[in-house]
């Protein structure tokens, strides 16, 4: 009986991760926001993310929650007249083993940036409606606001940030909403 158990035990689990949505590792490169997404906007970075990528704190180490990989973009006005909206956007997709190693990094994320609106004066704006489960911060002040919006879809994490003296939470929200679209699309 106590092997029936066991073996009914190990079915049970392998049932559950053969049913998890998942995102795979070659879909990276599309998981962050692509040119077609900011049509006013140049790239001026792209590909995997790097050491120099990292901020300080619990999301530092690459193979943090056994983490696959991570991809980054970068943007900024084609046109360097702009001065309303964003000035530099920031696109980042991060890709995990499981859902359960995704969620662990979105809680990474949100003691990242809360332990960045503690020093900046910042605020964390809860929870918006991105992905499977999403939350928002700003901070910043003066000529220089941050927003950013970090999600996890599946078990792949996302974050877009836009940066600028007249940026808002929408502008960070709608972007967010095309890169999750992507996630969600890559999701089997």
């Amino acid at each position: 009986m106590r092997w029936v158990v066991i073996i009914l035990g190990v079915l049970a689990a392998t049932s559950c991760d053969a049913v998890e949505p998942r995102i795979a590792a070659d879909q990276l490169p599309g998981l962050v926001l692509q040119v077609a997404d900011l049509p006013s906007f140049s790239q001026f970075a792209l590909g995997p993310q790097v050491a120099a990528d990292a901020h300080a704190g619990p999301r530092k180490d690459p193979a943090r929650f056994g983490r696959l990989g991570g991809f980054i973009a970068r943007y900024r006005p084609a046109d360097a007249a702009v001065r309303n909206g964003p000035l530099v956007v920031e696109s980042r997709a991060d890709l995990f083993p499981s859902t359960s190693a995704a969620k662990q990094d979105l809680d990474a994320y949100t003691t990242e940036y809360e332990a960045t609106i503690a020093r900046s004066a910042g605020k964390k704006l809860g929870e918006v409606a991105v992905g499977d489960e999403a939350r928002a911060f700003t901070f910043g002040g003066g000529a220089d606001f941050f927003y950013v919006v970090v999600w996890r879809n599946a078990n792949g994490t996302a974050s877009v940030l836009v940066e600028g003296s007249a940026v808002t939470l929408d502008d960070a929200l709608a972007l967010a909403r095309k890169q999750s679209a992507r996630l969600s699309a890559a999701t089997r």
